[in-house]
């Protein structure tokens, strides 16, 4: 493990997630950079990246987004630097 991945156990917890519905949103491919199926006994490992993707989704399903409309938004944000969504900013969305 390289100094930037975190084990995902640790990882899914800061974004206020249980790993089942960390391992479900991987297994709709809805993490970018994650494989869908690993298989059991495997661990899946994150990226500083993944981590913030992550915490960005848990606010806006938090919020009412759908997992895969929180997805796409969190990779707009990120990407644009704007943490705009629609008519919300994301520190709106988590209070």
């Amino acid at each position: 493990m390289t100094t930037d991945q975190r084990p995902s156990s640790k990882a899914s917890l800061p974004a206020g997630l249980t790993y089942r519905q960390f391992d479900y949103w991987c297994g709709l491919g809805l993490i970018p950079g994650q494989p869908e199926r690993l298989g059991s006994g495997h661990r899946r490992k994150l990226t500083r990246d993944q981590i913030e993707h992550l915490r960005v989704m848990a606010q806006l399903v938090r919020a009412g987004f759908t997992p895969s409309a929180a997805s796409e938004a969190s990779v707009s944000i990120r990407a644009t630097g704007s943490w705009r969504v629609g008519p919300f900013t994301v520190e709106q969305v988590a209070s």
